[in-house]
């Protein structure tokens, strides 16, 4: 029964793709490089995305500073080396920008119209738009480099973030491999984390911009769930390899059990002497 919250919608070059490549699948996932991979960096900044195409953005309403589209809205647009749009394109994302969004540009400014038909027109019109939206808006039209590679998606993530001044749906530093999503339902938030590195463990203090709730842990097996400790809206969170987390966070409702690490005591079966193997099949097929 819960909604996602998204800040970020990617807009991929899918346009440019299919004219130059035609419909191989491979070519619309790496293309630019940095689009699919996006998510990873956002999410580990403390934030998270939903990929869109051209149609969602000429549907949408675009009205307090966002880009609203069924039960889904968005602050922020990001145009991944996009060079060719529908005029219809231009004029939505010209709306959304003049209402109070923000559109990030990475790479090249979009110059191109996607069609076959007045072409010259189309891109006459395309490029008068987004000059329009860089001319007036110099503060939610944001135009930077594409990040240089994987190495240095987050930093770049990070300061893009920062420039375009959105609230973070959590803040965690020195996270290491840690994602997570938020949902809402009714008065409560919803939090999940996973340690996506089946090495080490991540230890991290995240800190939610949620006044006057309260953080329960929600064990899904069980059902069971208690109090997480905390100091106001900070967490100290430890995520083993592989580990994941439920929070849910609720206003007022504060009695209940503490959460406490939990353990479980081993029993010894067998002893194994001499030579042998074990063998783990899979949980499915």
């Amino acid at each position: 029964h819960s909604r996602f919250r998204k800040t970020f919608a990617i807009l991929p070059p899918q346009g440019d793709v299919w004219s130059d490549y035609g419909l191989a699948r491979t070519s619309f996932q790496v293309r630019p490089w940095y689009c699919f991979q996006l998510w990873e960096a956002l999410s580990r900044c403390g934030t998270s995305c939903d990929y869109i195409a051209e149609n969602i953005v000429q549907g949408a309403d675009t009205k307090n500073g966002k880009l609203e589209f069924g039960p889904m809205n968005y602050e922020v647009v990001v145009l991944c080396d996009v060079q060719s749009v529908a005029p219809a394109t231009a004029r939505a994302l010209s709306d959304f920008v003049r209402n109070g969004g923000t559109l990030v540009v990475v790479g090249r400014i979009p110059s191109r119209s996607l069609s076959m038909t007045d072409v010259p027109r189309g891109d006459a019109e395309v490029r008068r738009l987004f000059a329009g939206l860089e001319a007036d808006f110099p503060d939610r039209f944001v135009v930077t480099v594409p990040p240089r590679d994987k190495d240095h998606l987050s930093d770049w993530t990070a300061a893009l973030m920062e420039r375009t001044g959105v609230r973070l749906d959590v803040r965690m530093p020195d996270a290491g491999h840690v994602y997570q999503m938020r949902k809402y339902v009714g008065g409560r938030d919803i939090y999940f984390f996973v340690n996506a590195d089946r090495v080490h463990t991540a230890e991290f203090v995240a800190e939610f911009p949620l006044e006057g709730k309260t953080p329960w842990i929600w064990c899904p097996e069980t059902g069971k769930r208690s109090v997480y400790p905390h100091d106001g809206n900070c967490l100290s969170i430890v995520l083993k390899p592989s580990g994941s987390l439920l929070l849910v966070f609720e206003q007022g409702h504060t009695a209940g059990p503490v959460y406490g690490p939990m353990s479980v005591a081993g029993e010894r079966i067998a002893t194994l002497d001499g030579t042998w193997k074990v063998r783990f099949d899979p949980l499915e097929g």
